[in-house]
C-alpha cells in the first residue's frame, strides 16, 4: 500500500464498540515481530494531562542523550504525530510500509484488530527497526485493557483522574481509577500525585501487586500566557524551573515526567538536573492552551471533559480580557454541558469537528439553547474574530478535533 491506501484501510477499521482485551494486540504484535519486552518503558494513564506527561518525560530522555519512541494519541493534523523517534514524526514511506505489514499480519486472526490496536502495533514495531533506548507512551482511553497495556511498563505515571468515558470505563472516580491503574504491574513502579482523585484505588493496586510508588511534591508559581514556573521538593529538590506551557496543572504533569524519568534507573536509564531543566523548558504540546494571536488574543485547548474545562477555566484566570468569546464544539459522546459550565463567556459560538462522533447541524440546534450555531469550524472561527475586539479573548475549545481544525485554520502545520 501507498500512504493514501495505508490511511484508507486504517479508516476502514474504525468500530463503534467491541469487547476489548488485550488478546489481540498481543497476537498482532507478535505476528508483526513488534512484541518490544526488551526496551525499558514508560507508560502514562489519566483521564487529562497524558500527553503533556508524555512529552515531558520524552524530552528530558531525549537531552540525557537517549533515542525515544513516544506515542500519543489522538492526532490534532496529521495522523503520523502519534509516532515519533525523538521530535521526528513516523515518514509517509515507514507508515505506509508498517501499515502494509499489519494488514497482513492481521490476516487469518480469528477477531479484526481496531483501528488503535493496529496503530499500537505499529508503533512498537517501528520502535524496535529504529532501535530507541526506551519508549513512552500514553495510554488511549482506559488503561487495564487498553492495547498499549501490552507492554509491561517499568514505569507506570498516573496523571489527574476525573469522569470521561464513562459507558466504558464506569461512571464513579472509583471504577475508572481502577481501569487507569490497571497499566500496574508486578515489577512497576508508581508514580503518581498524592492528591490525585483515584488515590484509593491506585494504593489497592499498588498493594496487591507489592509496587514502589513515588508520589512526586511540586509547588507553582507564576503563571501566565508564556508559561508557569514551578519547583519540585520530591523525589528530588530542584528550584526554579519553567515550562513554556501554561496553567498551574501542567506544573504537576511535568513533576509526574520528572520523576518518572529518574525512575528509570532501575533500568540503566539516567538523567541529571541539566536534561531535567533543558528538557522540561523546550517541551511545547500543540492545542493546550496554545496562544495563536494577541490582539485579540486567541487560545486553542483541547479540553474535553468537565475535569479538563475546570483546569482550563481555573487557569484562564490569569488572563486579562475585555470580554471571552467562546467557540465550543464537542463530541456528542460528551459531557457538553459539565464543559460549559465551568466557562465564563460573554458570547457562545457552537460548531461541531468533523468526526464520526460529532452532532449534525440539526443535531446542534435541537441541543444546545443558548449560543449562535455556525459550522463548520473554520466558519465559527471567522465569526468569533469578527465580533472580537482587539483586548477581548476567543477561546476554542471542546474537543481536541476541534483543537486540530482551529491550528489548521490558524495555518499551523503537522510536524
Amino acid at each position: 500500500m501507498d500512504y493514501k491506501a495505508a490511511l484508507k484501510y486504517l479508516d476502514g477499521l474504525l468500530i463503534k464498540h467491541k469487547d476489548f482485551g488485550l488478546e489481540e494486540p498481543r497476537e498482532l504484535m507478535k505476528r508483526m515481530g513488534a512484541y518490544p519486552s526488551a526496551i525499558p518503558t514508560i507508560t502514562v494513564a489519566g483521564t487529562n494531562g497524558k500527553g503533556s506527561t508524555v512529552l515531558f518525560a520524552s524530552n528530558i530522555l531525549i537531552e540525557a542523550g537517549y533515542k525515544v519512541g513516544v506515542y500519543t494519541s489522538p492526532h490534532l493534523i496529521d495522523i503520523r504525530e502519534r509516532i515519533r523517534a525523538n521530535r521526528t514524526a513516523i515518514s509517509k514511506k515507514d507508515f505506509a510500509r508498517l501499515l502494509t505489514h499489519a494488514k497482513e499480519a492481521c490476516k487469518g486472526m480469528e477477531l479484526k484488530p481496531t483501528y488503535f490496536e493496529v496503530m499500537t502495533s505499529v508503533a512498537m514495531k517501528y520502535f524496535l527497526g529504529r532501535k530507541v533506548d526506551v519508549a513512552v507512551l500514553e495510554i488511549g482511553m482506559g488503561g487495564r485493557l487498553d492495547a498499549v497495556n501490552v507492554m509491561n511498563s517499568d514505569v507506570a505515571a498516573i496523571t489527574a483522574i476525573g469522569l470521561d468515558h464513562a459507558e466504558f470505563l464506569g461512571n464513579t472516580i472509583s471504577k475508572i481509577a481502577q481501569e487507569k491503574a490497571g497499566i500496574i504491574h508486578r515489577e512497576s513502579t508508581v508514580v503518581v500525585a498524592k492528591d490525585n482523585a483515584g488515590i484509593d484505588a491506585i494504593r489497592k493496586r499498588v498493594r496487591d501487586f507489592e509496587c514502589r510508588i513515588v508520589m512526586p511534591e511540586c509547588v507553582a508559581g507564576k503563571d501566565g500566557i508564556d508559561g508557569v514556573s514551578f519547583k519540585m521538593r520530591k523525589p528530588k529538590a530542584i528550584a526554579a524551573m519553567k515550562t513554556k506551557m501554561p496553567g498551574k496543572f501542567q506544573a504537576q504533569n511535568a513533576c509526574l515526567a520528572i520523576a518518572a524519568a529518574m525512575e528509570l534507573g532501575k533500568k540503566g536509564i539516567f538523567v541529571n538536573e541539566g536534561s531535567i531543566r533543558k528538557g522540561i523548558l523546550k517541551t511545547f504540546w500543540p492545542g493546550r492552551m496554545q496562544v495563536v494571536k494577541k490582539k485579540p488574543l486567541v487560545i486553542i485547548d483541547g479540553a474535553h471533559n468537565p475535569h479538563g474545562a475546570e483546569a482550563l477555566s481555573s487557569a484562564l484566570k490569569a488572563v486579562k480580557r475585555k470580554k471571552t468569546i467562546l467557540v465550543f464544539g464537542c463530541l456528542k459522546d460528551k459531557d457538553a454541558f459539565g464543559m460549559l459550565q465551568e466557562y465564563d463567556y460573554d458570547a457562545l459560538i457552537v460548531t461541531s469537528p468533523k468526526s464520526g462522533r460529532a452532532y449534525s447541524k440539526a443535531e446542534l440546534k435541537r441541543t444546545f439553547a443558548q449560543g449562535e450555531i455556525i459550522t463548520p469550524v473554520s466558519s465559527a472561527i471567522r465569526k468569533a474574530m469578527k465580533i472580537a475586539g482587539r483586548d477581548d479573548l476567543v477561546l476554542i475549545t471542546g474537543s481536541l478535533y476541534t483543537a486540530g481544525e482551529a491550528l489548521k485554520y490558524f495555518g499551523f502545520k503537522a510536524p
